[in-house]
């Protein structure tokens, strides 16, 4: 149980996550409540946001710093055990420290207000005071990106230098995944040299941010690495892929239960190159632009897509070909990223 805190802790996850963490470790919904910033979570233990209730006096519950105007709970009414004891003392250790963490900074970077403003459950005057409190004029238009860093070492540093400029005020981090909100006027539709992977939304204003930040985190796990292992694109907009946008709603037994995506498991087989020579014909006009893009000559391509297509079952030289394959090499990333928060 400390350790499963303590992992929370070092992923820098936000406030939402060690409440649901909470919730599903205590078996009943878990909540905080701090009046300072207007913050008010409560989750259940499938890990689903719940509508916020009047506090009750019979649940385990613990204030927070010298204010008292903070305070975590788990909603077990009776029969309070060790464990759960454990539960609410490292969640609200863990609560602390984000709070402390966000509370050095400028009101106008707090990662906390940034939750609020992205959380659906927010109620429109909450969601206009942490607005306001970072500096946001009413009528701001803005895009909300999700991002997560290529490379491991990264990821796990906690730092955020990997992020360009245009993404760092309004920012802050949904367990592994960054999530920024980027002015129009200040606009961020993506760098192909920058070593991130980030799913652009589409421009909203403030109360549309919740829908734009979902929209942002579909077509996050529609990206890829770019690199020889994970080949793909690393950063798509919302508003370029058209229908593409609804295949985040399938779920991972669906993904997993198309056949395209299991020809394209057994393809792999084929050698290392299969999935870089796939992206590549579906993201250039011309076997010679694919094949130069692989530094590979076009006779070599060419014997390689032959194998494929066998192996498929159908041809990439006819649109529909190209479109199917398309479509089945989003589903594998769709499928890869799965394990995202």
């Amino acid at each position: 149980m400390i350790d499963f805190f303590d992992a929370l802790v070092a992923a820098h996850s936000g406030l939402d996550g060690l409440i649901r963490g909470a919730a599903v470790l205590a078996g009943v919904p878990a909540g905080l409540d701090e009046a300072d910033r207007h913050i008010r979570l409560r989750i259940g233990p499938d890990g689903q946001r719940l509508d916020p209730v009047p506090l009750r006096d019979t649940w385990a519950m613990t204030s927070l710093g010298d204010s008292g105007t903070a305070r975590v709970w788990i909603e077990r009414t009776s029969g309070l055990s060790g464990s759960d004891a454990m539960i609410l003392e490292r969640l609200s250790a863990g609560v602390q420290l984000v709070l402390d963490r966000t509370r050095t900074k400028s009101a106008f970077r707090d990662p906390a207000l940034v939750e609020v403003l992205l959380d659906g459950n927010a109620t429109d005057a909450v969601r206009r005071d942490a607005a306001r409190k970072l500096g946001m004029p009413d009528q701001m238009k803005a895009r909300v990106v999700a991002t997560l860093p290529i490379g491991a070492e990264v990821e796990e540093s906690g730092a955020v230098d990997w992020l360009p400029s245009a993404l760092l005020r309004w920012h802050t981090r949904m367990g592994r995944v960054g999530a920024s909100i980027v002015p129009v006027t200040r606009d961020w539709t993506g760098d192909a040299d920058t070593l991130v992977r980030a799913g652009i939304g589409p421009v909203t204003g403030l109360t549309g941010l919740p829908k734009a930040w979902q929209a942002a985190f579909d077509v996050l796990r529609l990206t890829a690495a770019g690199t020889l292992e994970d080949p793909g694109p690393r950063q798509l907009r919302h508003d370029t892929i058209g229908g593409l946008a609804l295949l985040p709603r399938l779920t991972d037994r669906e993904i997993a239960e198309i056949d395209d995506v299991r020809a394209l498991e057994s393809a792999e087989r084929l050698g290392p190159w299969t999935f870089t020579v796939l992206e590549a014909i579906t993201s250039h006009k011309s076997l010679r632009q694919a094949a130069s893009s692989l530094h590979m000559h076009h006779s070599t391509l060419s014997e390689r897509l032959r194998q494929l297509e066998l192996e498929l079952g159908y041809s990439f030289d006819a649109p529909e070909g190209r479109g199917r394959l398309y479509i089945a090499l989003a589903l594998r990333r769709l499928q890869r990223s799965s394990n995202l928060p």
